[in-house]
């Protein structure tokens, strides 16, 4: 064993004797290790020095680690989209794909993947995913979208809105209930959910001969409300994942100019009346910069909505420890998918 090993295994072992004492959990130490470690390895340069070369090696470091292929449990397709262009889904089943065959009809479940609107496809969660089609026993449908910063705002929002339209037409070709949609998804995906709320409010094209396409609730999961001046920014923008070079580079891809996030439909933050929201389920990562920007969204949805509004805070937890790092975090992520099945059932009952 080399010198840099032994050297590597002492710091654990005295993280851990040491976990009581320190201020960052244990795991998120080593998941900060592993990561860094990572993008040495894959030569993922510095997000402040060289931020498009940043999301290029993140982009092909997560295709070593994460993507994942169709399973018995899943199908992937291409849509074709109102506005002719085709986008991919993932639809994964809460049973071996030959469930189809029963009449029943299943609630279906929309996510939108994390990654700052820069990373990641709809294959990247299926470790979260596939438990959720399960537990819940619901058909999840994983919604791809085009990536900044080759495809600025509004890209991203407007293929998942697209996508939730086709899914609605065409839930019954899969076997889903298209009058029981839920949305959710995790940082960026979870602000997609509410943009495509926000959306469905305002665009009377999702009309149809039977009503509105409706969505029964939307799962906020770590979502990505910045508020930089918040304790939770200033404590957490340093060694706890989401660090306040990635949000410079995220933010800054996304738009074309910063003023654009002034846009309710880019930030939802700034809408001025969230009434006639769908009710909310929002999880919030407690040692996450995005933490205080959460909790004040939850107020104002609280205050301003007449839907029902569910929130849970998870202590130890960092940004996206729920669904993306579900692998290290799995008995906060079951917690948070038991927490979930109950919202969920609540409303379907």
């Amino acid at each position: 064993m080399n010198k840099s090993a032994i050297l590597f295994i002492s710091v654990l072992l005295l993280s851990v004797l040491l976990n009581v004492a320190v201020e960052r959990p244990f795991k998120i130490i080593l998941l900060e290790f592993l990561l860094n470690g990572s993008f040495r390895y894959f030569g993922v340069p510095n997000p402040a020095i060289d931020p498009y070369g940043w999301i290029e090696g993140v982009r092909k470091m997560h295709l070593k680690f994460h993507h994942t292929d169709p399973s018995e449990y899943s199908t992937d397709m291409q849509v074709v989209l109102q506005d002719g262009r085709t986008n991919g889904i993932r639809i994964l089943y809460p049973e071996k794909k030959d469930f189809r065959s029963k009449k029943e009809l299943l609630p279906i479940f929309i996510w939108f993947h994390g990654g700052g609107y820069c990373l990641g496809n709809y294959t990247f969660e299926d470790e979260f995913l596939l438990p959720l089609a399960k537990r819940l026993n619901m058909i999840v449908v994983s919604v791809d979208y085009r990536l900044a910063p080759e495809f600025k705002f509004p890209a991203a929002i407007y293929d998942a809105y697209l996508s939730f339209l086709w899914i609605y037409d065409n839930a019954h070709l899969f076997g889903g209930d298209r009058k029981k949609i839920f949305v959710g998804g995790e940082s960026s995906g979870a602000t997609l959910s509410l943009s495509v709320s926000y959306m469905l409010l305002k665009n009377e094209s999702a009309r149809d001969a039977e009503g509105d396409a409706k969505i029964l609730g939307v799962y906020l999961n770590s979502p990505g409300f910045l508020m930089l001046n918040s304790d939770s920014y200033k404590l957490y923008r340093e060694g706890y994942i989401l660090t306040e070079d990635w949000i410079k580079v995220f933010s800054t891809s996304y738009v074309n100019k910063l003023e654009e996030w002034r846009n309710p439909t880019a930030s939802p933050l700034n809408l001025k009346n969230l009434s006639g929201f769908p009710n909310a389920l929002v999880h919030i990562a407690g040692l996450d910069v995005v933490r205080d920007g959460s909790l004040y969204f939850v107020n104002r949805l609280e205050s301003e909505n007449a839907g029902r509004v569910d929130h849970k805070v998870f202590p130890n937890l960092p940004h996206a420890g729920i669904s993306s790092f579900r692998w290290l975090f799995k008995s906060e992520s079951d917690q948070a998918l038991d927490h979930l099945d109950k919202w969920v059932h609540a409303l379907l009952n």
